[in-house]
Parts: structure tokens; sequence; C-alpha cells
């Protein structure tokens, strides 16, 4: 909120906002003591009260966000809480900076629940004169990227500059994979028989295969179905096939939470609509032309039976017409079909 020198001390003051419901670690070890069919948005709420009454304040009652998440499952409570977060990370690395180290420690929840990235003590920031994105790399391993791991190995050339918003989508994933099940996407070993190196080029071969498979079975049946999806491409091995916005990661996570919207814009692969969108141009030629053309034929021979006994010059100006017409009409068919194939598109990749 503000900050204050106070040279004789050599001292500077940050005055920051008060947070008082603890980190968002101890909510997964509540996570972890539940049972999967007990798992709901109160859970969330009962760990933030009980923090609250230990500090001597009341729990909020009038809260909008306290009343949403008191009716949401543990899954929709999962897409609230890591849209917050990932604005957090949109707003942060649209101004240069990398925060490195995103785990659920470093989230705070305030008194309505709501979650605020915190301690960017390791963070990076491009805007800085003279920083060097190599100064104070580390972090949490368990919630690293491949790339990352490799910019931290010793073994590994991997240059820290060329780290970028990516690890953080990443870490997010991880994060919010362990606050839905209780476990991490990916099976480490504790112990380090190898050393540190080993250790790490193990995970860096986990991170490369991909989530484990008896992790993915832990997702509730009940997640809305966009939630897995977004949770696997911030997982993805590959960088590039990452969101490389964060801001894209909360947009996902917000349209979880509305169904109906969702199969709108990215429906079901099952479904007609998944089809039309895939095959726009297909679909516009079959559903709009074809029935046209067919009505068409029958209507011109319907005239031409009634015109057989007796010559009408006014049928051969009809035909030219419908010739000419019809030919535009297509035309123009086409090329808007195809800016709706490139809309569409463009919907289906955020």
């Amino acid at each position: 909120f503000d900050q204050r020198t106070l040279p004789e001390e050599d001292l500077r003051l940050l005055y920051m906002e008060y947070v008082p419901a603890g980190g968002l670690d101890a909510v997964i070890d509540r996570v972890i003591e539940t049972p999967v069919s007990d798992r709901r948005g109160q859970l969330l709420l009962g760990v933030v009260d009980q923090a609250l009454l230990a500090r001597g304040e009341t729990p909020p009652t009038d809260s909008m966000l306290h009343e949403r998440l008191a009716n949401a499952s543990w899954a929709e409570t999962v897409c609230v809480i890591g849209a917050q977060l990932a604005r957090a990370l949109a707003y942060a690395h649209a101004r240069g900076v990398l925060h490195r180290d995103v785990k659920p420690a470093n989230v705070l929840l305030g008194r309505t629940s709501e979650a605020k990235l915190a301690d960017f003590i390791i963070s990076y920031s491009n805007q800085l004169e003279g920083s060097s994105a190599a100064a104070y790399l580390g972090g949490s391993m368990a919630y690293m990227s491949a790339e990352q791991l490799e910019a931290c190995s010793p073994v590994h050339n991997r240059d820290p500059d060329a780290l970028d918003a990516r690890i953080d989508i990443f870490s997010l994933g991880v994060l919010l994979f362990e606050l839905l099940t209780g476990e991490r996407p990916y099976i480490e070993d504790d112990t380090l028989r190898g050393g540190w190196t080993t250790a790490m080029q193990e995970m860096i071969d986990r991170r490369r295969a991909g989530p484990a498979e008896e992790r993915l079975a832990l997702v509730p049946d009940d997640a809305p179905r966009l939630l897995l999806p977004t949770l696997l491409r911030c997982l993805h091995p590959d960088p590039d096939e990452r969101f490389r916005d964060a801001a894209d990661v909360a947009q996902q996570l917000e349209l979880a939470l509305l169904p109906r919207a969702a199969d709108l814009i990215s429906p079901p692969e099952d479904s007609r609509a998944h089809f039309v969108r895939r095959h726009a141009i297909i679909s516009v030629l079959g559903g709009g032309l074809l029935p046209n053309a067919i009505l068409s034929v029958l209507n011109v021979r319907f005239n031409m039976q009634g015109s057989v006994l007796k010559y009408d010059p006014f049928m051969d100006l009809v035909m030219v017409v419908n010739a000419v017409v019809y030919a535009l009409g297509i035309g123009f068919a086409l090329r808007w079909t195809q800016q709706l194939a490139r809309t569409s598109r463009r919907v289906a990749g955020g």
C-alpha cells in the first residue's frame, strides 16, 4: 500500500495488505484428510474460518464469494481459486515479472476466502536494469517444469534467461492438480539414492513423460468438463503446447464454471456442434446450400412440366437469373463460411 524510508536506521518500511487466513498448504492438508465424497467448497470455508477464529477474528457472513463457495463442489472451488491465481500471474507477467516459485505455501487466503499470490522472493523482473535471471534462481522442485529444473541442474546448460511465463503456468497446474486431488500429478521418490543430480534428472524425465495415469484417475467424476483439459495443457511437457498467457488459463477456468457457455464455445468432441465447428464449410454447404439446390431443381421441373404444352419465354429468363443468382449466392456463402471457420478455430484455441 505504501512505503517509507528511515535513513537514520538504514531501513525501508513496506506497508502490505493484511491477509489473515493462512496459506493454501493448510487447505491441501485438509483435502488429504477428507474423504473424496465429503470434499466441497465448505472445506475451504472451514479452514479459513478456523484460521480467523484462531486470530480472534469473526468469520464473514455477507461475502458473495463466501456464499458462492458454500454451494460449490470441490472441483468448482478449485476452478475459482485457480482463476484468481491465474489472474494474479497474468498481472505480474504483464509487468515483466516471473514468480518462479508458485506453490501452495506461497498462496495466502483472505478473510473472504479469496486467494492471493505472495512471496516473490526469488522472482525475476526483466524491467530492472542490471538484473540477471540466474540470480536467486531456485524454487520448490516438486512444482517446477522440466525446463526450470534443467536451468537449476548443474549438468544441464539451459539458460535461465530463456525461461518465460510458461514455467509459472506449469507450476500453477501442479498446484491446482494437488488442490483438486490431494496428490501431485507426478509420482516422486522422496529418497535420494543417487544424490541431487540423479533426483533432478528423474524429475525431469517424469515431467517429460507427462502426468501419471494413476494420478489422473483421482480427478473427481463431477469435475467441470473443461477443468482437466485445462490442467493438462498447463502441464504439457512441451512449453510450446502450454498456455502462453496466464489470462487464458483464468478464462478457461472461469468458462468451466459455466457449462452451457462452455458447450457453445468448446463443445464435447462427440457432439454435433463439435463436428459443425470442425467442418464449418462442409456443414454450411450441406445444411444450407444443398436443401436449397434440391428444392430449386424440383421447382424448375415443376414449372417446366406446366409449360410443356405452351412455350413460355419467361422460363428462359428465370433459368438465366437463377443460374447467376445461385452462383453469386454460393460464392458469398463460401466466403462468409471461411471467416466463420477461422473464427471458430481461434475460439477453440482460446
